[in-house]
């Protein structure tokens, strides 16, 4: 497998150490963007937002999605219809009405 960084988004590291101005900055862009690619094909995705969140997705047999804070989280299975992650968002749906996307 190859894993190709995308140039475009930096990581942002000692974040205690830059003004607010800078954490502000950086809280709000994507970073960390990594595609791992397989024969041609992109396999998984990778990256970070906000404050501390992860967002880990991965394709083929085994395809899930994690969904990580900090280092807290849920990896849920994606490779199928009605899988844990098709479960879970209907349990966010019903916990966040205001925040449906149809």
């Amino acid at each position: 497998m190859v894993e190709l960084l995308n140039n475009k988004f930096h990581p942002h590291t000692n974040m205690k150490k830059q003004n607010n101005t800078n954490k502000t900055k950086t809280v709000n862009t994507i970073r960390n963007l990594k595609f791992t690619e397989k024969n041609g094909e992109i396999v998984k995705i990778s990256f970070s937002f906000g404050p501390h969140f992860n967002v880990v997705v991965t394709t083929g047999r085994n395809a899930s999605m994690s969904l990580v804070a900090t280092h807290h989280g849920v990896k849920l299975s994606a490779a199928e219809l009605n899988d844990e992650l098709e479960v879970a968002i209907g349990k966010l749906r019903k916990s966040f009405p205001l925040n449906l996307i149809d």
